[in-house]
């Protein structure tokens, strides 16, 4: 189901992760981008981090490379739930942005990062175990 906002353009399914840490809760990695999953993933993911090793675990047909949301970006999924719900059911699928704990991929500070938690934007410790939605652009 896709996701269309003026910021954010991106596949969303019902296949989830497992909770982890956000990862090295003493690294600042610079994955600081609210707008941009796709290159603080990247970033991550060139340091070795957790969500970006977990995203690249995830299958995708189009063959795009999946990314964890930035913060603004799961924000537009938060915001669109009732219609992203509504697509995801069409398919049989269920994936519930607005209950629960999920990390975004963009960073707070050096110990910490950005998470939505039951659909309320907040930052905590990296090394508390929450779930991951990845996405892809389209």
């Amino acid at each position: 189901v896709a996701v269309i906002t003026e910021r954010t353009h991106v596949v969303v399914r019902s296949f989830s992760l497992p909770s982890s840490t956000y990862g090295g809760n003493t690294v600042l990695y610079g994955a600081s981008d609210f707008n941009d999953g796709y290159g603080n993933t990247d970033i991550l993911r060139k340091a070795g981090a957790n969500p970006a090793i977990i995203a690249d675990r995830c299958a995708y047909k189009n063959g795009r490379t999946p990314y964890i949301p930035a913060v603004n970006q799961f924000q537009d999924l938060v915001t669109n739930y009732t219609q992203l719900a509504a697509g995801l059911q069409l398919f049989g699928e269920t994936l519930n942005v607005k209950s629960g704990i999920w990390w975004t991929s963009t960073e707070y500070n050096v110990s910490g990062a950005w998470l939505f938690n039951d659909g309320v934007q907040l930052s905590n410790n990296k090394n508390y175990q929450y779930g991951w939605a990845p996405v892809v652009d389209f």
